[in-house]
């Protein structure tokens, strides 16, 4: 990067915009596939790749004739409406560095959408891997996902999702028309993903009957500029959401995670920009931990369900610059447990109704001096 290009501008003008080059030669082509020898091609049924010509029938006739999987052509640019991911076992889409582009009518739903959330069949589909693949929306449509699944066990790996008129990633509990699955979709991966522009959240953890998407995980990427919060979790039983990972300038916030459990934890994420950690309460909160917050990224608790063990939070090693700070929104009986956190403003720890923080060798950086004990 020269020297005399600025962090963010470098960001914004050759993260995404570079990424036919930069990750569809390097990071999103450089492993070789895993599929079985001979699998189709979309080229074998007719696809041009020119981003140009419309290839939504050849690719979903590709898709539908193979067993094992999809593999994309490097360097192609493939404009859809839509591609329905089988949902059969050990099927894999691998995009290989190539590009889906949505066309400019259609459905509008989702670029990519598994074939049970389409077909609104109430079970969570098979485990199905999609990687190695950039999604780009043109903005086409009012809130068209870059990709829709509801499937259990699934890992969504080095992704790039942009100009999405909708979410970037959305995991749902409920079909297409809302009906709520009858199984849980436990135990997704989501790493290596970059989600930039888009309309709604850039991943949309949706799950508000509760209690179906549960001990996800989500590390490494960055996530910007959307319209929405950069994560948007309705459930976070179990979540474990970073290392690695990097929010900012999302215009609703940066992660809004809700109904936390004694499994969840926030680790090794970095909120920049005024990007909020917004808590609102759940049965067991989790740890929050060796997070960094930077230009009033402030973190926000709250957590007045439960009762016993479920009273505290924690919060440790985590660094707060500028005039980033915690705000406690629980109860006067609830306690944040803040250890080993370093502070650069006057007034690092915030109430709202009352709680008490209950400090542990923190470090008021301009006030030099120690925080220790309660607050």
């Amino acid at each position: 990067m020269p020297d005399d290009l600025p962090r963010r501008d470098f960001l914004r003008c050759g993260s995404l915009a570079a990424l036919p080059v930069a990750l569809g030669a390097a990071a999103l082509g450089a492993a070789d596939s895993s599929l079985p020898a001979g699998s189709p091609r979309p080229e074998d049924f007719g696809a041009v790749g020119d981003g140009k010509a419309d290839d939504t029938a050849a690719l979903q006739r590709a898709a539908d004739a193979s067993r094992g999987g999809l593999q994309l052509t490097l360097g192609r640019v493939y404009l859809i409406d839509k591609l329905l991911v089988p949902g059969r076992e050990g099927w894999t889409l691998d995009g290989n560095g190539a590009t889906l582009r949505k066309r400019d009518d259609g459905d509008n739903y989702a670029l990519v959408v598994g074939e049970d959330q389409a077909k609104n069949n109430a079970w969570a589909g098979l485990p199905i891997p999609i990687r190695n693949l950039r999604l780009d929306g043109a903005k086409v449509g009012a809130a068209c996902c870059g990709m829709a699944m509801q499937n259990w066990n699934s890992r969504y790996f080095n992704l790039a999702v942009e100009n999405m008129s909708g979410d970037g990633i959305r995991l749902s509990g409920t079909t297409r028309n809302g009906t709520v699955s009858h199984n849980p979709m436990a135990n997704n991966w989501i790493q290596m993903v970059t989600v930039s522009a888009c309309g709604g959240h850039g991943i949309h953890i949706a799950d508000k009957g509760g209690g179906h998407l549960t001990d996800w995980y989500l590390g490494g990427g960055w996530i910007y500029d959307n319209g929405g919060w950069g994560i948007w979790a309705d459930e976070c039983a179990g979540a474990q959401i970073g290392p690695q990972l990097h929010l900012y300038s999302n215009k609703g916030g940066g992660l809004h995670g809700d109904l936390w459990s004694i499994g969840t934890v926030f680790q090794g994420i970095y909120f920049e920009e005024g990007q909020t950690c917004h808590i609102p309460g759940g049965w067991r909160p989790g740890i929050i931990e060796h997070c960094w917050f930077v230009g009033n990224a402030r973190l926000e608790i709250g957590f007045d369900q439960g009762g016993g063990i479920n009273k505290r939070a924690f919060v440790h090693g985590c660094q707060f610059q500028g005039d980033s700070h915690i705000m406690h929104l629980g109860a006067p009986d609830r306690i944040i447990e803040v250890m080993g956190c370093l502070f650069d403003t006057a007034d690092p720890l915030r109430k709202t109704r009352g709680g008490t923080y209950h400090a542990t060798r923190c470090w008021a950086d301009k006030q030099e001096r120690l925080i220790d004990g309660p607050v």
